[in-house]
């Protein structure tokens, strides 16, 4: 129930930060630069920049529970599936034309959320050194 509670929290406070922030963009924007181009720019993918925030809440502290157990080969093998969705998808974005921002936002967040997903379902399988939780 403690890995549970800490992707949780990681989970709500990264929720909760970007939500404040959408309601915020324009103020946060506007803080930041007072060029119109570069506002506009930011406001374009704030949405995805937000979602990624919350993946990476979520993989911070997900990455965090593996290493900690000392799953070391699995978090390599996760890092490098991460790796190489986000890579595989910036390539065929790349090829179907110019890179924007918004997809290099989206890969990141695919880097992210791979790490969340293949990071949970391995504490779930109850394999390797999270064998302890079959007892639970």
């Amino acid at each position: 129930m403690r890995l549970a509670s800490l992707g949780a929290a990681g989970g709500a406070i990264s929720t909760s930060l970007s939500f404040l922030t959408y309601l915020f963009q324009s103020n946060v924007i506007s803080s930041l630069t007072s060029d119109l181009s570069i506002q506009s720019a930011a406001l374009s993918i704030f949405p995805v920049v937000l979602v990624t925030q919350v993946l990476k809440g979520l993989a911070y502290p997900v990455n965090g529970i593996t290493m900690g157990a000392l799953d070391w080969k699995f978090s390599a093998y996760s890092m490098w599936g991460a790796d190489i969705c986000a890579i595989i998808y910036l390539v065929v974005q790349k090829s179907n034309g110019q890179l924007t921002l918004f997809q290099l936002w989206i890969g990141l967040a695919i880097f992210m959320g791979v790490q969340v997903v293949s990071g949970l379902a391995r504490i779930r399988s109850k394999t390797g050194v999270w064998k302890i939780l079959a007892d639970e």
